[in-house]
């Protein structure tokens, strides 16, 4: 399909997609061909071109897409002109995404081929007269990149197989929010590098978990002596009866008690925590974080 500039008229063709491995960030590069011809009843005129930006959308079936991101020329500007063979020029566009986009376009695609749309935005005025500047923004002719392409091509060569991704459910119940506002705190810890702190939130996490567990009325007590030698009732959360079942009960109550021994003061004496300890302590707080939250769910629906 042609657009039109004054004095021309063109049109913008896809040509291929690449992998551009010399980047931090999973980065493709998408390359378009430009035509241009005089336009009929007008003077011919060589047309300035900047601030090319290409929008990438992702068909998402067959009545709806979900834009990617907009993509960066990597030529600062163009002049479209029209005499051979100078009326072709290529447009190279760097698209630069991070693993969770990927691992969203992966779901869309579900094993299947990638289909793409564009949009082209760009600004433009007749060579040396600049006052005749103008905004476009047209629509390319979308593409369909073969499976086998993106999959063989692509997708190895920007690193995305080199990354788990795992989605964190969002954790949201009222009368766990201490519990989930420790958890906030630890995942910005790890982000900031402080994992001490990581497996200290992650501890405060646990004993708020168990404390709302007791509050709601499932506890259990076992006789304890005290530092003076007088006896007392300690009381712990009841798992069992807060899961109401034997075996579930027992395997929560062993992973609360041991990952409470793993992220306790004494559990890395004379050794600075390792990034590793801290994701598993936080994954593991996490899982357990949303496990209780389910369970307290469900007993509501119950009543």
């Amino acid at each position: 399909m042609p657009f039109y500039l004054p004095g021309q008229e063109f049109e913008i063709k896809f040509e291929g997609v690449t992998a551009k491995e010399n980047y931090v960030a999973p980065t493709i590069e998408l390359v378009f061909e430009r035509s241009s011809r005089r336009k009929e009843d007008e003077d011919p005129a060589p047309n300035t071109v900047c601030n090319l930006d290409l929008q990438i959308s992702i068909k998402k079936d067959n009545y709806s897409m979900l834009v990617i991101g907009n993509a960066r020329s990597e030529t600062l500007q163009q002049v479209w002109k029209i005499d051979p063979p100078e009326h072709k020029s290529s447009l190279t566009f760097r698209l630069m995404m991070d693993n969770y986009t990927l691992s969203q376009i992966e779901k869309i695609r579900r094993g299947d081929n990638l289909s793409l749309e564009f949009y082209l935005q760009f600004q433009s005025f007749v060579e040396g007269n600049p006052v005749t500047i103008q905004q476009y923004k047209i629509p390319l002719s979308g593409t369909t990149i073969p499976k086998s392409t993106w999959v063989e091509d692509i997708l190895p060569h920007i690193k995305y197989k080199n990354v788990a991704l795992v989605e964190i459910p969002k954790l949201e119940y009222k009368k766990l929010n201490e519990a989930i506002d420790m958890l906030n705190f630890a995942w910005k810890s790890y982000s900031m590098g402080d994992m001490e702190d990581v497996l200290v939130r992650c501890r405060k996490t646990l004993e708020s978990l168990g404390s709302q567990v007791k509050k709601a009325g499932f506890i259990t007590e076992v006789d304890k002596i005290n530092n003076e030698g007088n006896p007392y009732k300690a009381k712990y959360p009841d798992w069992k009866k807060f899961f109401d079942s034997d075996s579930k009960g027992e395997f929560i109550k062993g992973t609360f008690q041991k990952l409470f021994g793993f992220v306790a003061p004494g559990g890395h004496i004379g050794v600075a925590a390792e990034v590793g300890h801290a994701y598993f302590a936080l994954l593991q707080a996490l899982s357990l974080a949303h496990l209780v939250i389910s369970r307290f769910k469900t007993l509501e629906n119950y009543k």
